[in-house]
């Protein structure tokens, strides 16, 4: 049976080169060639040259420890010329061969050599560990051999290099719609070519499909190609009527999806949505990143955890609302204090905060700590800072992602939260806190605490003999005599 190469040499006519008639390498390279050449594998040494017309071409010399008498071989790759069909068989095998290597620096320049001497061939920056997928794009891009050719100069090199595994090829077309068949769109091909979708193309029944789901779905892709990821999802709402774990086509997911190459990623957003849906989660809340989603998933799955202890975890939160109402709560015209009423509340504002709030749960229901809620008094039900208040003392105080309040925040807790409800802070370490922080900490809250550090005019409240309730106010320089000493 005459093979697709053979019968792609009948069909599409060229003119043989003359390798006699290019000169050796010369002794030096020959050296360094020997010099490095390992009889493990079977290395290439390819060279980007010029003619004495000016006229660059590539030679290339594969080592090969099995070969008798001569140790090497050598090929010619030049413009409009094929190899004869013995050296063709041979550099197509060498261009298969698991053992083929090529050293990373070598690899580099002769990509460098092969994007600015022969651009018409189209060729992309290859990976050492696929030089011979490398040397068989540029041997087709070279001269008139017919679909390959066509394939490589059009950018789908995965397609052109897998082209015997298609159910059917159009050895004579001119276009790469006409060569693949199905009439498959140009932005399709550029799809598909990716290594990890490639397979779709080797079955009629899988390519007629992704036919659908560019049909379905075109207008949502936009000019940019497609991520591999991107594509999945639209073929798993082009496949469940439109609805991806419930959900119609999300804009935010579909680009979250084009910056990972993560195989697993979308069964984790599945996941996630899931137990969105599951969760009757009433809040708009921002799709994670892909570096967020196993933390995000796991505090839902946690949420999840807790719907079957609800009952009797929100019976604590709710006596602890209820005691905690008048000892905890406050409000101003700006800002209001709220003790959460349920775990659901916990767990949505970590949702929305983006911290670990949730292992704060039990901790809160038992008393024996207390997380509150900071809230705009304009957005009572946005979520703004969380605190945690310890044995009379506000302890920790957060906004999204852990990140430290703004002055006004501050002074709200110092001048009048604080002074109200009588709750020590401890100023020093939050300046420290400021400090460690990854960014630059605000200037007006530096500067607002640093003033009440270096100010004896600046009271903090610390709880004293708590079962009688009485208090006593201490100054900053009694509290800190190391700071004010002096």
């Amino acid at each position: 049976m005459i093979s697709m190469t053979e019968l792609e040499r009948m069909l599409f006519r060229c003119p043989e080169v003359n390798i006699s008639k290019y000169p050796q390498a010369s002794y030096e390279e020959f050296l360094l060639m020997d010099h490095d050449f390992s009889g493990e594998y079977v290395c290439v040494y390819p060279f980007v040259k010029m003619d004495e017309s000016g006229t660059p071409y590539v030679e290339i010399y594969v080592w090969d420890s099995m070969l008798y008498p001569d140790i090497y071989e050598s090929f010619i790759i030049c413009e409009g010329m094929r190899l004869t069909d013995v050296l063709e068989e041979k550099l197509l095998n060498y261009c298969r061969e698991p053992l083929l290597r090529i050293g990373y620096q070598r690899m580099d320049s002769f990509n460098s050599a092969l994007l600015e001497c022969f651009p018409r061939w189209h060729c992309i920056e290859y990976s050492a560990e696929n030089i011979g997928r490398c040397i068989e794009h540029i041997y087709y891009a070279s001269h008139h051999s017919g679909p390959r050719e066509i394939l490589y100069k059009a950018g789908l090199g995965n397609i052109a290099y897998n082209i015997k595994q298609l159910p059917m090829v159009n050895l004579v077309g001119s276009t790469v719609s006409a060569i693949v068949g199905h009439n498959l769109p140009i932005k399709l091909l550029r799809i598909l070519d990716k290594p990890e979708l490639i397979d779709v193309l080797y079955e009629e029944d899988s390519t007629e499909h992704a036919l659908g789901v560019y049909r379905a779905y075109s207008s949502h892709i936009g000019k940019a190609i497609p991520s591999a990821n991107q594509w999945r999802y639209l073929d798993e709402l082009y496949s469940n009527g439109g609805k991806f774990a419930g959900m119609v086509f999300n804009r935010s997911l579909y680009k979250r999806l084009s910056h990972t190459d993560n195989e697993y990623i979308l069964e984790r957003y599945k996941r996630y949505f899931e137990l969105y849906e599951e969760l009757k989660i009433n809040r708009r809340i921002r799709i994670p990143k892909a570096d967020e989603l196993w933390e995000a998933t796991e505090r839902l799955e946690y949420l999840q955890e807790y719907s079957d202890e609800r009952e009797a975890i929100d019976a604590q939160f709710r006596s602890r609302k209820h005691c905690g109402r008048p000892v905890y709560e406050y409000s101003d015209n700006s800002y209001l204090v709220i003790l959460p009423e349920s775990c659901a509340d916990i767990c949505r504002e970590a949702i929305s905060q983006e911290n670990c709030l949730m292992d704060y749960i039990c901790r809160h229901a038992s008393g024996e700590t207390t997380i509150l809620f900071l809230r705009k008094k304009d957005k009572p039900d946005e979520s703004f800072v969380t605190m945690e208040v310890k044995d009379w003392q506000i302890k920790q105080v957060y906004g999204c992602c852990n990140t430290i309040p703004g002055k006004d925040v501050f002074q709200f807790l110092v001048e009048k939260y604080s002074r109200k409800k009588a709750l020590f802070m401890d100023l020093d370490s939050m300046v420290d806190n400021c400090l460690d922080q990854e960014y630059e900490p605000d200037d007006e809250l530096m500067e607002y605490l640093s003033g009440l550090l270096r100010s004896n005019n600046a009271n903090s409240m610390a709880a004293c003999n708590q079962d009688e309730n009485e208090y006593i106010q201490l100054t900053l320089a009694d509290m800190f005599p190391d700071v004010f000493d002096g």
